[in-house]
């Protein structure tokens, strides 16, 4: 009995050696060049929904088609609902003059929101990653009850999970750019409603 406890030890001793990663996805540097010109208007980014199969900071991945697992010591940097509108307010800066975050919501003339539908890597292809990330933005202008969907899909391949986390920044950021261009696109409704409280 005592030969047990002491390898129960032995072995919780070696387990509290591994150490947890933290992946958190880049957004571009800003560069000399001017975002889009869209209009003045105040956005508040909410944080995310998530579906339940990937509502947890450890990294999720596919072993089969019908399989997703999760790691023990590889996390992301916050909770992906969190993690993904904060990336999204940040891109938004860019493009519009007021920005509320997930952290200090605020009245605004336009609310975004939305669901982290997937985020998982998948390591079937031999010496390859694949990152998948897709997110339902919901953009809800002026006093308009039911928000328009704008659903964003991007792929990021790397040799390691820390070159595709190191892709998908970009990726992502060219998908909120987009989502930049709708919400301006709904810009002379959202001000001639007012703001959303």
């Amino acid at each position: 009995m005592r030969r047990l406890a002491i390898l129960a030890m032995i072995s919780t001793s070696c387990a509290g050696l591994q150490t947890t990663t933290y992946y958190l996805p880049p957004l571009p540097e800003a560069t000399g060049d001017a975002p889009p010109t869209t209009p003045a208007v105040s956005v508040s980014v909410q944080a995310f929904r998530v579906v339940p199969a990937y509502d947890t900071t450890q990294v999720t991945f596919r072993s089969a088609p019908a399989v997703l697992q999760r790691f023990s010591y590889r996390e992301w940097a916050a909770d992906p609902g969190w993690l993904f509108a904060s990336l999204a307010a940040r891109r938004l800066e860019r493009h519009f003059p007021a920005v509320a975050s997930p952290d200090a919501p605020a009245a605004a003339e336009v609310l975004v929101g939305g669901t982290v539908r997937v985020l998982e890597a998948d390591y079937r292809t031999e010496g390859r990653v694949r990152l998948r990330l897709a997110v339902e933005f919901e953009v809800r202008p002026g006093d308009e009850a039911a928000p328009r969907s704008v659903l964003a899909e991007v792929t990021a391949d790397g040799s390691d999970l820390a070159q595709a986390v190191a892709k998908l920044g970009p990726l992502y950021a060219a998908e909120v750019d987009r989502l930049a261009a709708t919400i301006g696109a709904l810009a002379p409704e959202t001000q001639a409603s007012g703001s959303v409280k």
